[in-house]
């Protein structure tokens, strides 16, 4: 499993629904830093539908390995240590996330969940121009039949507990 990408572009006003997540994180939870993040049947998730963005809690900020934060040190064994605080996915900021090839933004426009699209570092933060439950706004210049892994700037917001976008 890769580490991981810090992918916040500007801190503007981040906020957390889960302020502190290890009682919605079992021993099967694997996420990244970068990744964009659902809660399904009580537990943190990684999406794998456009229509799961209406349980999105924002970006995760730490990288989680079976339930616990990586040890730092390489061994022949997995090391990974418990954590005393695992913090929650974070909304309100702006964050670097992958637009699906071919898709065309202007700035301020909603973007949408693509959870087909994971970043060359392997992190889980695709979005597309169409769709049906707004996940953040486009804050970059205005791009034409995007190339294939073409990073852009999102304000991130959150959607879980009520289906309503916040930021």
């Amino acid at each position: 499993m890769s580490k991981g990408k810090n992918t916040v572009i500007r801190e503007i006003s981040p906020k957390t629904l889960i302020p502190e997540v290890s009682a919605v994180v079992d021993a099967t939870v694997n996420v990244m830093q970068g990744d964009l993040l659902i809660l399904a049947a009580g537990l943190l998730a990684l999406p794998v539908a456009e229509a799961d963005a209406a349980d999105l809690l924002g970006v995760m900020s730490m990288t989680l390995v079976d339930g616990k934060i990586p040890s730092p040190y390489v061994t022949e064994v997995d090391a990974s240590r418990a954590a005393d605080v695992l913090n929650g996915p974070i909304y309100g900021n702006t964050n670097s996330c992958v637009l699906k090839a071919g898709d065309s933004l202007t700035p301020g426009v909603v973007v949408y969940l693509n959870p087909g699209v994971q970043a060359l570092s392997g992190v889980s933060n695709g979005v597309q121009a169409a769709g049906t439950k707004p996940i953040g706004v486009y804050s970059g210049k205005a791009i034409t039949a995007a190339a294939g892994g073409s990073a852009i700037e999102v304000l991130i917001g959150a959607r879980a507990f009520g289906d309503i976008l916040k930021f």
